[in-house]
């Protein structure tokens, strides 16, 4: 590759692992609605009860412990994204941007692949997914 070429094609790079990879940040409301309209958790609500809130799109109420349990998957990875910055930044700090960035994009696919087949019945792998997920944006 000519050297001049280097510079264009980081940048490629760069703004293509941005829009595959960091959108989940700030994304937490639209996956919740997702996983409720999916009816994650929803086999805790057989006998449990009924809270007052809606599930958006799913016209059901929303238990108390199926909330809880979605609080507690949003509070491992909110605590992941803060823990995730010193290990990612020392990480770099070692091994250079690019060994990192390609770790970083490896360790994602691997934690969307487990988003893609948790299920909250047969695989509850939502906290796992996340937390390979949200610390290496």
């Amino acid at each position: 590759m000519p050297p001049a070429a280097v510079p264009a094609v980081l940048l490629v790079v760069g703004l293509l692992q941005v829009t595959l990879l960091a959108g989940v940040v700030y994304g937490w409301a639209a996956l919740r609605a997702i996983l409720l309209a999916e009816g994650q958790y929803a086999s805790l609500c057989a006998n449990a009860s009924r809270g007052a809130s809606l599930v958006p799109g799913g016209g059901g109420a929303l238990c108390n412990e199926q909330e809880m349990r979605l609080t507690s998957v949003y509070t491992s990875a909110a605590w992941a994204t803060m823990a995730g910055r010193l290990a990612v930044g020392t990480f770099q700090d070692r091994f250079g941007p690019r060994i990192t960035s390609s770790c970083c994009c490896a360790i994602e696919a691997a934690g969307f692949a487990l988003l893609a087949v948790a299920d909250s019945d047969a695989f509850d792998a939502f906290v796992p997914a996340l937390l390979l997920v949200i610390p290496t944006l």
